[in-house]
């Protein structure tokens, strides 16, 4: 309107004004928005790894106490590492792409290198065996259990079998 000879008026720059003020409204609102949801993700990753990380310290110490009194023969320490890519479910938990389904249990051992299979096989069963174990890490994301270098499948061990 301006070009044609109708200048600068009043209504003109009313409803120009409000139409930026509407689409910076618009804009703020969606910046807004945005921010809310990356807020609520992070969030939610930050309760599960806090969740998961909790558990982990807590067979950790669990562990020493009971290596300390003599009730378990071998100190174990757990830790959160990549689950088995072969292991993995719709339930197991990944971050940025990358798998953390893994829990790695390491055991002060008479050989300070390696773990063999057979004391692998044997710190596996008593983990394994416990059921309640086995869903609590399967309910935190976790889908391997890794024994030196050996790995399990945690839903072969608490889960009822498929028919």
């Amino acid at each position: 309107q301006f070009l044609k000879g109708g200048g600068l008026t009043f209504e003109n720059v009313k409803s120009i004004s409000i139409k930026s003020r509407l689409s910076e409204s618009k804009m703020i609102n969606s910046y807004f928005y945005r921010t809310v949801v990356i807020w609520n993700r992070i969030k939610e990753w930050w309760y599960d790894t806090r969740d998961r990380n909790d558990y982990i310290t807590s067979f950790n110490r669990d562990f020493k106490n009971a290596f300390r009194l003599g009730h378990f023969p071998v100190l174990l320490k757990a830790s959160i590492c990549s689950g088995h890519p072969d292991y993995s479910s719709q339930f197991s938990t990944h971050f940025l792409g990358f798998s953390r389904s893994g829990v790695k249990i390491d055991a002060m051992s008479t050989s300070s290198f390696f773990m063999n299979k057979h004391m692998a096989s044997m710190l596996a069963l008593v983990i394994l065996s416990n059921d309640r174990m086995c869903r609590d890490l399967l309910s935190l994301g976790f889908d391997t259990l890794w024994v030196g270098d050996f790995a399990w499948k945690l839903q072969n061990f608490s889960l009822p079998p498929g028919q």
